[in-house]
């Protein structure tokens, strides 16, 4: 297979599309692999804001002057491990293992809270600012023990559970971001406020548009790109006037290129809540499974986002994002240097190259192995090879992802 990445403009009929590296763009077509058929199918793409694919020579015509996939993700790998430093910028207070439990707690109490939330406001009912500032507050809680924890759990979800789950998960990334910055903690839970009802007014939304298992057609998009308006009119009728919380419901879709709507903001003119909005809403959308895809990993996700902050995203916050959440977060299968493969399942002492690996898989026998710890950071002597070389898909090598979930809600 011969991999490109090339410019949208340098597209032309007789490609084919390997992937459009924009999950989080909302685009007419069926899937994000195809061949080009005509010029009406580049129209489509330069009009819904893609601004680079892949192509794949092997299926469909060749185009000159683009480095192959192999080069664009060495280079990407080193500017991923020069962004992310050695360290995390947030420091947990307790071991994932020992806030396994009070976390598991929290996101039930969330998943109740916003699910009773929505569905008032679905019935015309203001929202329920005690119970949203409640559930915020033991979140906030949840993410100064141990960010990993929940972030890690937001991402165990039912495909119907998408809705409100995503908006715990925004939530639950936004309470970190904000700690990796240092932001005080009463912007930070105005911010997460409305991170947490950053999708409200999609309760204006039958749920066969929500829940639909393909690509919206023109209309449906065009009444998915109003729950923006809505979500701010929720919030008036309600009393919510905080400046942190309405940047973030207002301007969650907005673009660094000025593609994002609603009011296709650039640049400066966007707030840096509704930036740092724009990045935690998609890396928990693509990292989940939706009705019409399925997830990408978390390595992959802050690859892309990294990627995409040449158009999209503010290459600053993505930083910051990729230094507070590592490159390899938690539940990412990394291969070490020894050849054998494992799941991240902590950073200790906030190492972000060195974390503690779960090891389940030798490639070298292409067998399972007992699972065991391996503390990157330690190198203990007779342990070669402890280098993390590269992520992996479990599903490529049919390890199941219970062998990570099984240890992780497990206490102690």
């Amino acid at each position: 297979m011969a991999i490109k990445r090339i410019a949208v403009e340098q597209i032309r009929p007789g490609m084919f599309i390997a992937n459009m590296k924009c999950g989080w763009l909302q685009h007419p077509f069926v899937k994000n692999r195809f061949k080009v058929g005509d010029s009406n199918d580049i129209h489509r793409l330069i009009e819904h804001g893609v601004r680079e694919v892949y192509i794949d020579t092997d299926k469909g015509l060749d185009t000159c002057d683009s480095p192959t996939e192999a080069e664009v993700l060495i280079d990407i790998t080193a500017d991923l491990q020069s962004v992310s430093g050695q360290d995390r910028l947030v420091r947990d207070c307790v071991p994932a293992s020992e806030e396994v439990r009070a976390a598991q707690k929290t996101k039930r109490s969330a998943m109740k809270t916003i699910a009773e939330v929505m569905q008032s406001v679905r019935l015309g009912r203001q929202i329920e600012s005690e119970k949203v500032e409640h559930i915020v507050e033991e979140m906030f809680e949840s993410v100064l023990r141990n960010s990993n924890v929940l972030l890690t759990l937001c991402r165990i979800r039912e495909r119907h559970e998408h809705t409100y789950m995503h908006s715990i998960g925004v939530c639950a990334l936004m309470l970190a971001f904000c700690q990796a910055r240092a932001l005080s903690p009463e912007q930070t839970r105005k911010a997460a406020t409305g991170a947490l009802l950053h999708d409200i007014g999609k309760t204006s939304l039958p749920n066969d548009v929500l829940d639909k298992p393909a690509p919206l057609d023109h209309a449906e998009l065009i009444a998915v790109r109003e729950h923006v308006t809505c979500g701010l009119q929720r919030l008036d009728e309600s009393g919510i006037n905080t400046e942190e919380c309405r940047l973030v419901v207002g301007q969650h879709h907005e673009r660094e290129n000025g593609t994002g709507y609603p009011a296709c903001l650039k640049g400066q003119d966007i707030s840096s809540w509704g930036k740092m909005a724009a990045i935690a809403d998609v890396y928990d959308a693509v990292t989940s499974n939706r009705p019409y895809r399925d997830a990408i990993g978390p390595a992959d996700a802050v690859r892309d986002l990294y990627e995409a902050s040449r158009y999209y995203f503010d290459r600053n916050l993505v930083e910051v994002f990729i230094k507070c959440i590592g490159i390899y977060p938690i539940g990412t299968l990394v291969r070490l240097e020894s050849g054998l493969m494992g799941f991240v399942i902590d950073f200790e002492d906030g190492r972000l190259l060195e974390p503690v690996v779960r090891i389940v898989y030798d490639t070298n026998s292409k067998w399972f192995v007992s699972p065991r710890t391996i503390h990157l950071s330690a190198r203990p002597d007779g342990e070669s090879g402890n280098r993390i070389v590269g992520h992996e898909n479990a599903s490529e090598w049919r390890i199941d992802p219970a062998l990570f979930w099984d240890h992780f809600s497990r206490p102690g």
